[in-house]
């Protein structure tokens, strides 16, 4: 699954599916529910390469309410050993598809997103679209979504988003292969003067077994965009 951390600590937000056909696979199926995520995420701040950090997704038992199944997904940054908490992300499995509740706080106490942010329609077909404008407490952004092809895996799947807000954009690319589930993550901040930041996950394990990752993109290709 894409980073759960990332929509806080960049922009964040996503919407409703709709779109024509149907395919043989599932939301469920391209974004398997894990026991640990682990990947290496890398940074670019403009031109400077910054510390590359290890993190670690765990999911928790899941909560079944009526048609949706909820796992809560709590993020470590496990560099150098450590095991420091960062977030905790509730995700959803239901008839609208994949994606985010909302977050919890170090207390518990869940803030939802309105609506729910979809990543993945309940069966993603190539060329689905959405666009939605969500909020969650006093934030608001909108959305627009893609659902294209990932051409290193057969039968990939690549969720590619763009949010808006006040402050900035961000670009977020997430990447599903069907035996696999979410093998990486590509994104695109643009703040104001800031120089644009850059992220990308590599070294991918889930359940402590090494999967294939997404191809390490070239540092001078600013290649994370919707067409």
């Amino acid at each position: 699954m894409r980073p759960a951390w990332l929509c806080l600590a960049l922009v964040g937000l996503v919407g409703c599916p709709k779109g024509g056909g149907r395919s043989s696979l599932t939301a469920m199926d391209y974004a398997k529910p894990a026991s640990t995520i682990d990947y290496d995420r890398h940074t670019v701040a403009g031109p400077f390469p910054l510390p590359v950090l290890q993190h670690r997704e765990e999911w928790q038992a899941p909560i079944v309410q009526g048609e949706k199944t909820f796992y809560d997904v709590e993020t470590y940054d496990t560099t150098d050993g450590g095991h420091d908490w960062m977030e905790t992300v509730r995700v959803f499995y239901g008839p609208s598809g994949y994606g985010f509740a909302g977050t919890l706080d170090e207390d518990g106490d869940l803030e939802v997103w309105e609506p729910a942010q979809v990543v993945l329609p309940a069966r993603p077909r190539v060329g689905d679209t959405w666009t939605q404008t969500h909020t969650k407490g006093t934030r608001s952004s909108e959305r627009t979504c893609e659902i294209m092809v990932a051409e290193h895996c057969a039968g990939g799947i690549v969720s590619v988003c763009e949010s808006k807000r006040t402050l900035g954009v961000v670009v977020l690319r997430d990447h599903f292969c069907p035996a696999q589930g979410w093998v990486g993550f590509e994104a695109l901040q643009s703040v104001g003067n800031q120089p644009p930041l850059r992220m990308w996950s590599e070294t991918i394990a889930r359940d402590g077994i090494a999967i294939p990752g997404i191809p390490v993109q070239d540092e001078d290709e600013d290649d994370v965009d919707v067409e």
